[in-house]
């Protein structure tokens, strides 16, 4: 129940942001709003999870019809320079890009809700196969072949390049060949067979 009541509240801030712009209503023909969506797990999976925050919007706002924009990692930045959305749900790393070369404006950031409790912070996490006994530390990823969504994913490529510099790895360097799948849930099901050595 609290859960619902802050989501509502949620909600609820975003209409009242929506409204203090100043968004023009207008009768006989409904106002389409475009809310590009970082589609970090895929079109399919950002429809399903913002739609329908979308409809919600479009029945509380009358004249205000909104519609979900998926935007994978390699469509973001061009999206936002081409006005293609009106509103943006993006990670840190391509707000601060999309800030530099697009002037956007932040008016709220987004809390998560893990495990019943509020999350305003973000990372990231290297996986293995089970069966890899090999792999034990951030050094044994070197000559590998590693996997990420994109260059530009906050948790799944940014974060991670942190952790490999301090540990001393250049993943450019370091490591045999980077794949960028261009989703998170690519990363789970690419297969990288290495060859033997």
């Amino acid at each position: 129940m609290a859960d619902t009541r802050k989501t509502r509240v949620k909600i609820g801030a975003l209409i009242l942001f929506l409204v203090v712009l100043g968004l023009p209503v207008q009768r006989a023909q409904a106002q389409v709003v475009k809310i590009g969506v970082l589609a970090r797990r895929g079109r399919a999976r950002c429809l399903q999870r913002w739609t329908p925050m979308a409809r919600y919007l479009t029945r509380q706002i009358p004249g205000v019809r909104f519609e979900i924009l998926p935007l994978p990692f390699s469509q973001e930045q061009t999206a936002v320079k081409q006005g293609a959305c009106d509103f943006l749900l993006t990670n840190p790393a391509c707000y601060v890009v999309d800030t530099c070369t697009s002037g956007i404006l932040r008016i709220a950031t987004l809390e998560n809700l893990v495990s019943g409790h509020v999350c305003t912070h973000f990372g990231g996490v290297i996986i293995t196969q089970a069966s890899r006994q090999d792999i034990h530390t951030l050094k044994d990823l070197k000559g590998r072949v590693f996997a990420a969504p994109a260059p530009t994913c906050f948790g799944g490529w940014i974060a991670i390049c942190r952790e490999l510099k301090e540990a001393g790895i250049d993943p450019h360097r370091d490591f045999r060949r980077i794949l960028f799948t261009g989703t998170l849930d690519g990363v789970r099901v690419v297969q990288v067979f290495e060859a033997e050595k």
